[in-house]
C-alpha cells in the first residue's frame, strides 16, 4: 500500500463517513465487478454542487435506467481521480459503502476524498478539467 492510500485510509477512518469504507490497493483489485453496466462521471471542475450535478454524465443502464439504479439502496462504490498538470497518472481514492443506500450520499463521499487529496498536495497544480469521480454499483 503506498503512503498516500495509508494516510487516506487513516483520515476517512476519523471523518464522519461511517457508511464507506476507503479502499487499498490490494482491495480494489479484488473487487467483483459492478452489477450494472456504465457509471455517473462527475467532474470535479465546476464551482458550485448544481453545475457539478448538471454537467455529470451517464452511461450504459446509469443512462437508460437512471431511476432504477439510482432510488433503489444499492452498495455504490465511488473513485475520485484528480490530475496533476503535467502528470499522466491520477492521484486516487475509493470507497464502497458498507450498507445500502441511494446514490444522492456519494456526494458527500466525493467532497470528502477531493478536499483530502488538494490537502495532502497543497503545493500541486490541478488539471480541473481531467479530474473526476466515477460511481457505479
Amino acid at each position: 500500500m503506498s503512503d498516500l492510500d495509508q494516510q487516506l485510509k487513516e483520515a476517512f477512518a476519523l471523518a464522519d463517513l461511517s457508511n464507506f469504507k476507503w479502499l487499498t490497493d490490494a482491495e480494489i483489485k479484488a473487487l467483483p465487478k459492478p452489477i450494472k453496466k456504465g457509471s455517473m462521471s462527475v467532474p470535479l471542475d465546476k464551482e458550485t454542487f448544481e453545475e457539478m450535478r448538471d454537467a455529470t454524465v451517464f452511461t450504459g443502464h446509469w443512462a437508460t435506467q437512471a431511476r432504477q439504479v439510482m432510488k433503489r439502496a444499492r452498495l455504490f462504490r465511488v473513485e475520485v481521480r484528480m490530475y496533476q498538470i503535467g502528470v499522466k497518472e491520477p492521484i486516487q481514492a475509493m470507497a464502497v459503502m458498507k450498507r445500502p443506500d441511494t446514490v444522492h450520499v456519494m456526494w458527500k463521499a466525493i467532497g470528502e476524498a477531493s478536499g483530502f487529496i488538494m490537502s495532502e498536495n497543497k503545493d500541486a497544480e490541478w488539471d480541473a478539467i481531467r479530474s473526476k469521480a466515477v460511481v457505479k454499483v
